[in-house]
């Protein structure tokens, strides 16, 4: 087991901040490093519950269907990914990674997110995945009623071979 965040499915050996974030969209269109903008994702998470600029909001509260890619320096062989949301919890409807060896995007995780509190971590399992990867998107539904909103993600993983 890694620490103490976790489903407990994990047996990674590494834990890594996301380096870098792009959107679909984003509440703030304004400067890279902007209240609410997918950068405000790296980094270990740093928003208190509730709407906060300090973490990545989409343009608008219960628009519909977005997403969120996070990029990390290294690729991993993920075996867990913890999405830490920090205001209208439970959004997350399924995840993708890219092979770092084809460049080939493959769904890694898809269902309901049960996180009912925020803020909370969704600690979405991934231990049938077998390929590295460095990028990962993350599809959420806005429809969930309020702001919706991600302060961090970090993968959890083994190093390649």
């Amino acid at each position: 087991m890694v620490g103490q965040v976790g489903s407990g499915y994990s047996s990674g050996a590494y834990r890594w901040w996301a380096s870098n974030a792009t959107a679909s969209a984003t509440y703030s269109n304004a400067e890279l490093t902007a209240g609410y903008s997918p950068w405000q994702v790296t980094g270990m998470p740093d928003s208190p519950g509730g709407d906060n600029g300090t973490a990545w909001a989409p343009p608008a509260e219960d628009g519909g269907a977005e997403w969120l890619e996070v990029y990390y320096l290294r690729a991993l062989v993920p075996t867990e990914l913890n999405i830490y949301e920090n205001c209208g919890p439970g959004f997350v409807r399924e995840v993708e990674a890219q092979n770092e060896q084809t460049a080939e995007w493959l769904t890694i995780w898809q269902g309901h997110d049960p996180t009912t509190e925020a803020p909370g971590v969704f600690s979405v399992p991934l231990g049938g995945n077998s390929f590295p990867a460095h990028i990962f998107r993350i599809h959420v539904d806005t429809a969930v009623p309020g702001w919706n909103e991600i302060d961090a993600v970090e993968v959890v993983g083994n190093p390649p071979g």
